[in-house]
């Protein structure tokens, strides 16, 4: 039987390791009735990463030809539609979504999250783009509304689901039973971080990152994260014994950010602090290491997605709608900081309540993690429903 054929554009080969789960997990849910091909930033990296599946480079030609073979075209999934980091990012992502609709080909957003959109132009681009869409899976209800906002969702076949990384397989490491290991600093604490406050909205991210290009007010605010981040570390060193952990989950970028917290951490006696960056990394590896922490402290999304999963507790960093909306769906706002609101002192409150309640929210995530995978398995779901009006083409 010919398998039909799916062309996925998403944010791989970005060196990202939340974007390389979406991917690894999508191939495993379609990989055995579609045939796919991924579209990615960097091919050399994406095939070592994904070796049984089709990856092609970012070249309009080759994509082209790609779209014109497939039945269907997948935007995601990620947080692709936002103009929070660079204006650009809505025109850059619809590109290809634009070809595959000229070619009349079925069309799928997958488990994506919308927005911020703040410039008019882009959310009249969305509008434009999006409606008449097939089908629309999102990962939270805000992108639901904002879209509702924009002018979509009344046609289109929009649903929300989850990310799909909740339903991504992995063998899980014996480390050990947090709050069970013997010694002080046995025990460790994960912290992932993100660069933050190095976007100018009209400069695109990669020239920014480059040449460190941040506004004034962006540096002091850079350098007060940091010097907050720095405190937080040596609390959980000082107080709870913990080494910290920092992972990087953006390679190239993150880590930066965790060597400029530990350059002001003070040492303490027997305590050691590490830093895991590693190009090629696996969402399987960076899983085990926050599955054997006795809590995390997270920015990234996905670095709260994987603890959900592992069943371990979090302190959240909410510095998007994204993060908050997956804070207040898993019942975690409770332990959740603003990132305009950030301090040291925010932060040993936050923990502090996490560990007051740390053994029910152990037994709480176990639920949340059965009843997001159980959400997420929709967008499959609605994606072979869609592929039974797709003919050969």
């Amino acid at each position: 039987m010919n398998k039909k054929k799916i062309v996925i554009h998403g944010c791989t080969g970005l060196k990202n390791s939340g974007d390389e789960a979406i991917l690894q997990t999508i191939a495993e849910q379609l990989g055995e009735e579609y045939e796919i091909t991924a579209i990615s930033k960097d091919a050399d990296y994406s095939r070592k990463m994904h070796p049984g599946i089709r990856v092609i480079p970012d070249e309009k030609k080759i994509c082209r030809d790609a779209i014109d073979q497939c039945q269907l075209f997948v935007l995601g999934g990620g947080g692709l539609l936002q103009d929070e980091t660079t204006i650009f990012n809505v025109a850059v992502w619809l590109r290809y979504l634009r070809y595959a609709r000229r070619r009349g080909k079925k069309i799928c957003i997958y488990a994506n999250s919308i927005g911020p959109v703040h410039s008019r132009w882009n959310r009249a681009l969305i509008r434009k783009h999006l409606q008449g869409v097939d089908l629309i899976t999102l990962r939270d209800e805000n992108s639901a509304k904002l879209l509702e906002e924009i002018g979509i969702g009344g046609k289109e076949k929009v649903y929300v689901t989850a990310d799909p990384v909740f339903s991504m397989s992995w063998e899980r490491e014996d480390r050990g039973q947090p709050g069970q290991r013997a010694g002080r600093g046995e025990e460790y604490v994960c912290m992932a971080l993100r660069h933050w406050f190095d976007m100018v909205p009209f400069i695109p991210a990669r020239i920014c990152s480059k040449y460190d290009i941040r506004k004034p007010g962006d540096r002091r605010r850079y350098q007060a994260y940091v010097q907050a981040m720095a405190e937080c570390t040596e609390y959980i060193n000082r107080e709870l014994g913990c080494g910290v952990h920092f992972l990087s989950f953006y390679y190239g970028r993150d880590e930066k950010v965790a060597r400029d917290v530990m350059a002001r951490v003070k040492p303490v006696k027997g305590i050691k602090n590490k830093l895991t960056a590693g190009e090629y990394l696996t969402p399987g590896e960076v899983m085990n290491e926050i599955a054997g922490a006795r809590f995390l402290v997270g920015m990234r999304l996905h670095s709260i997605i994987y603890a959900i999963k592992a069943g371990v507790p979090s302190v959240i960093i909410d510095y998007s709608s994204k993060v908050g909306g997956m804070a207040r769906l898993n019942g975690l706002s409770a332990y959740s900081v603003r990132i305009s609101e950030l301090s040291a002192d925010k932060l040993k409150e936050k923990i502090g309540l996490l560990l007051q309640d740390e053994a029910v929210l152990r037994k709480q995530l176990a639920g949340q993690q059965h009843m997001m995978e159980q959400r997420e398995k929709e967008n499959k779901r609605l994606v072979d429903k869609l592929q039974e009006d797709c003919g050969p083409q």
